[in-house]
This record gives C-alpha cells, structure tokens and sequence, in this order.
C-alpha cells in the first residue's frame, strides 16, 4: 500500500469513527441522560480509547451538542421532505 492509499485510508477510519462515536453517544445519552454518561462509557460503546475520544470531541458538552444538533437536522430533513412529498 503506497503511502498516499494509506493517509486516505487512515482518514476515511477517522471519518467513520467519529460517526460511530456520535451514534453510540445519541444512543447512551437517551438510554441515561447527560449527567448518568461518563465519556468512558461513549468511548466503550464505541470501540475506541478514551483519549481517540477526546481528539474527537474537546469535551462531554460539545459531543452532546453534535448529537442533538444531528437529531434537529434529521427531524429538519424529515419535516421537509414530507412537505415536498406533497
């Protein structure tokens, strides 16, 4: 694998790592609430180390404002396209 394949490689897995990281946070976060979940908890979930989690995401507070910003957009999303749909 040249090295460029591999950069690209390594940043596709960031990419969806994150992804993974804000799904089993959405989900811990509903199952617990905010203050019942400890980053620890998300990092588990995810598979990752808690420090991949912090390189991720700065803190709790940022990761759960992705999370309900991503609920706002998908509700979003879901209220336009049904309008459109007629």
């Amino acid at each position: 694998m040249s090295r460029a394949t591999s950069k690209r490689h390594i940043l596709r897995e960031r990419g969806v790592g994150r992804a993974r990281i804000i799904a089993e946070a959405a989900t811990i976060f509903l199952e617990r609430g905010f203050a019942d979940t400890s980053m620890q908890q998300i990092a588990d979930a995810a598979g990752v180390t808690k420090a991949a989690l912090y390189y991720h995401f700065a803190s709790k507070e940022e990761l759960f404002a992705i999370v309900v910003q991503n609920g706002v957009n998908a509700l979003w999303e879901g209220i336009i396209a049904r309008a459109e749909a007629g």
